[in-house]
């Protein structure tokens, strides 16, 4: 495993230094030294960029058709993350969104990473405090930790704030997400209508439990 074939990429906004700062000096305990992407800020969108991009392809929650500014900034975010690795021409790409926390050593799943399956998506964890992850339906791991997930039950994994693909994973993302807004960690409809085979998940990272401080929670709220 050569590190510098992983672009290690943190998405944050530009406000939120102490969540990155934070992220950051956990990261240097591994000798890692992740880039940041600075996030795009639905908020502070024109209102024409926002009604030009929000309209969803599909929604998560009760068939809404809009995105929320946030969730639109988070889409844009990743999109622009993941161009920015398309660039880079390196091997892998592990997203990490600013308020994720470590729990296992990550240098045991870069140690192994060209065990990885060429085609599939790695989700590492975040799914913490989700009554929804209790439909997901894990295979036994396999000999890296990795438990496929069924297919039936991709739509029940939730989150961006933690993920790993390869190049080619990443075109066929990226190609999807030129022609269609949706909302990021829709996987279900990624795999539908991509040719990315599989979703393996494991538990590398945690997702804050209260998301008192979520900027996509908030607005969410203000729909109900």
């Amino acid at each position: 495993m050569n590190i510098s074939d992983i672009d290690i990429c943190i998405i944050s906004l530009e406000s939120d230094i102490a969540r990155r700062e934070k992220l950051l000096d956990n990261l240097s305990h591994y000798k890692l030294n992740p880039r940041v992407s600075i996030a795009i800020n639905g908020k502070k969108l024109s209102a024409e960029d926002y009604f030009l991009n929000a309209k969803a392809k599909t929604s998560k929650f009760n068939g809404r058709t809009m995105l929320t500014p946030s969730e639109l900034g988070c889409f844009l975010s990743h999109k622009k993350a993941i161009y920015e690795f398309l660039e880079s021409k390196k091997k892998y790409l592990l997203i990490l969104e600013d308020d994720v926390a470590i729990e296992h050593d990550i240098l045991h799943l870069f140690s192994n990473i060209n065990s990885l399956e060429e085609n599939s998506i790695y989700i590492l964890g975040g799914q913490d405090g989700l009554n929804s992850f209790n439909r997901v339906i894990l295979s036994k791991k396999n000999k890296i930790g990795f438990s496929k997930v069924r297919f039936n039950t991709h739509r029940w994994i939730y989150r961006t704030c933690c993920y790993l693909i390869t190049q080619e994973t990443a075109k066929k993302i990226y190609n999807f997400m030129k022609d269609n807004t949706y909302m990021a960690d829709d996987w279900k409809l990624i795999i539908k209508n991509t040719s990315i085979k599989s979703i393996y998940y494991s538990y590398f990272f945690s997702h804050p439990i209260d998301l008192n401080n979520s900027h996509i929670e908030k607005e969410r709220e203000y729909l109900k």
